[in-house]
């Protein structure tokens, strides 16, 4: 298996105190949110899917990457966050939202 693309992202401590705020407050580029979900989606019955590798502290950037997550999910699919959250652990049940996270 060769890795055709990758899309890297990094997040940095917010002014509110959450990692991802401040990639909220500023806007996050809507086209690569669109097209991270459309890899998501499109390549589900695929040999080798789209997946998420999210690495980094346990206690408060992988609870607020989710969050982040399921946000972006529900404004893409245009579906409610039950939805979005029942979606992205799906995602996760079958290794494609993988987190490597420590405390």
């Amino acid at each position: 298996m060769t890795v055709s693309g990758m899309i890297s992202c990094y997040i940095t401590d917010g002014l509110d105190g959450t990692m991802a705020g401040k990639q909220e407050r500023e806007g996050a580029n809507n086209g690569e949110i669109r097209r991270v979900f459309s890899l998501l989606r499109d390549s589900s019955s695929t040999p080798y899917p789209a997946r998420v590798y999210v690495c980094g502290d346990a206690k408060g950037m992988s609870k607020d990457l989710w969050e982040c997550f399921v946000q972006c999910a529900a404004q893409t699919a245009d579906c409610t966050i039950d939805e979005a959250r029942k979606y992205m652990m799906e995602l996760k049940k079958g290794d494609r939202y993988i987190e490597d996270v420590w405390s």
